[in-house]
């Protein structure tokens, strides 16, 4: 999976290496987002969505929908690319409370 994509890599020229793009981050801006979904639109690639948590209440920000019954089904299935992706909403804050942090820790 290449995780967020349009931060700190050029999609366009390593895609090919990766079976999944992440196309929503919770933690990436909206158009950054955007620009991973007109990606995988456009080269036919498989998107997955990630929550990217730092805190608890950013799990499930972004989750994906697999009907799989064990680990191995779970594999075929990001694969071959059959999952659904769900957008929960940014989390801003938890950027933000991050960077703060960082901060003091410096």
């Amino acid at each position: 999976i290449l995780p967020h994509p349009y931060k700190r890599h050029e999609p366009e020229k390593i895609f090919k290496y990766f079976d999944l793009i992440e196309i929503f981050n919770s933690r990436t801006k909206p158009e950054l987002n955007l620009k991973a979904l007109k990606l995988v639109r456009k080269f036919k690639l498989k998107g997955v969505a990630g929550s990217d948590a730092h805190f608890p209440w950013e799990i499930g920000k972004g989750v994906n929908l697999i009907d799989a019954e064990n680990e191995e089904e779970i594999r075929k299935k990001l694969k071959k690319g059959k999952i659904k992706p769900i957008f929960n909403g940014y989390s801003f804050f938890g950027k933000i409370l991050s960077s703060l942090i960082s901060k003091v820790r410096e």
